[in-house]
């Protein structure tokens, strides 16, 4: 099996024999070849996704989200409900119910971080600045609301957060303050 990490990650390997992995932290991708003799099993925030053979994410923080780019993956939550995922299709696993399944309609943004790249289409800054923190060793504030709703669409690489953080600003007409390395403010 493969696995693509670009956020920090913490992984537990239970046990290399039954190809088992616990996500403790952040988001994989992983591509699992095929083997009905091993299941590859992984946990994250209490659920479970099996996979049958495919390339996907998992993502955790709160909520465990599962993306499947190729192939197939069978998803569990607490409860047990399961939950099976094919190519493009994603979901976000609900202790209390039985989860969702969606299209992913633009699988571009899912996947754009494994090629080091964030995409986002009419998006708050807020939530932009939220996922771009995932990236960096510091901390990225937003310090007014109002600034925080504004709406933004773009495609950028993820190798220079400050430079990004830049171009954000300027594209919201804020002003950056960098406090230290590890902490910037937009106002």
């Amino acid at each position: 099996w493969g696995l693509k990490i670009f956020t920090p990650l913490t992984l537990r390997f239970q046990d290399f024999q039954r190809r088992q992995v616990q996500l403790l932290r952040g988001e994989a991708y992983f591509n699992v070849q095929p083997n009905p003799n091993q299941p590859f099993i992984i946990s994250a925030d209490n659920n479970r996704v099996r996979v049958v053979g495919t390339q996907f994410t998992v993502r955790t923080g709160g909520q465990t989200q599962v993306a499947v780019e190729h192939g197939i993956v069978e998803c569990a939550n607490v409860r047990g409900d399961k939950t099976r995922l094919t190519a493009e299709q994603l979901t976000t696993l609900n202790p209390q119910k039985s989860s969702a399944v969606l299209t992913d309609n633009d699988s571009l943004q899912t996947f754009a971080w494994t090629k080091g790249r964030l995409i986002f289409k009419d998006r708050k800054l807020a939530d932009i600045i939220a996922e771009l923190d995932r990236y960096h060793a510091g901390k990225i504030v937003v310090a007014n609301t109002q600034l925080g709703q504004t709406r933004l669409t773009g495609n950028y690489k993820l190798q220079d957060i400050p430079a990004l953080v830049v171009t954000l600003a300027q594209l919201s007409h804020a002003d950056v303050i960098r406090l230290s390395p590890y902490l910037t403010v937009l106002r």
